[in-house]
């Protein structure tokens, strides 16, 4: 039997459960008097289908856990508004981290890098530092 690839997560689990049923009832009849030819196959088939349902229902776990990172990737830097680029150091901090300063208008007043020591400059506006 061929697993329907296009089941939901939800279908998934309802017909894996449905597989353990059948697989219950074919357990007491087997205690009960024995399983036909028949019922061997079938329970082979259920048996297979439940192998493959359990990869399909894993695989659409990981997608759904996949989109939900990229989606809180995606929430982050557009709080931020930064973005990591290919060819980027993948978000880990730079060496040079500054110290900034903002004031009540809004500019910043002060910058200052904190790992090498260089004094801060004053400026006015964020547009105005200079470097």
């Amino acid at each position: 039997m061929t697993t329907d690839v296009s089941m939901t997560h939800t279908q998934a689990v309802h017909r894996l459960k449905d597989i353990q049923d059948e697989l219950t009832r074919l357990k007491a009849k087997s205690e009960n008097g024995g399983l036909t030819p028949e019922d061997e196959t079938y329970w082979d088939e259920l048996f297979s289908e439940s192998g493959d349902l359990d990869e399909h229902r894993k695989r659409l776990e990981r997608e759904a856990e996949a989109e939900r990172v990229k989606i809180r990737v995606e929430a982050a830097s557009s709080r931020s508004g930064l973005k990591i680029e290919r060819g980027s150091d993948k978000g880990e901090l730079d060496r040079d981290i500054l110290d900034v300063r903002i004031g009540g208008d809004g500019g910043v007043l002060h910058v200052r890098n904190d790992e090498r020591g260089v004094p801060g400059e004053d400026v006015d506006d964020v547009g105005a530092a200079s470097g």
